[in-house]
């Protein structure tokens, strides 16, 4: 996996997570809103960029711009967390 993620990082990806359960996109500014990040913040574009630079969330197209989806590597990592957590 490389190297770890902060706890920043791993609490936006938690949080998509959580978010898209149910749905297939969802706008970053609802997702953020749920956590310690300022949704509007230099921090929290850092980290959506980080994470599809990572294939982890995929970013709408033109028409949903500020949309993101979690990827199945994306989903994959939220799982590996849950089952570390577990142990």
């Amino acid at each position: 996996m490389g190297p770890r993620f902060d706890p920043a990082v791993v609490e936006v990806l938690e949080a998509f997570g959580r978010r898209l359960s149910s749905e297939n996109a969802i706008s970053a500014r609802e997702v953020l809103k749920t956590t310690s990040l300022e949704p509007d913040g230099a921090r929290a574009r850092e980290i959506l960029k980080q994470l599809v630079s990572d294939g982890l969330l995929v970013e709408g197209g033109r028409e949903t711009s500020g949309t993101y989806s979690l990827t199945g590597l994306g989903r994959s990592r939220i799982e590996q967390r849950k089952k570390k957590e577990e142990d």
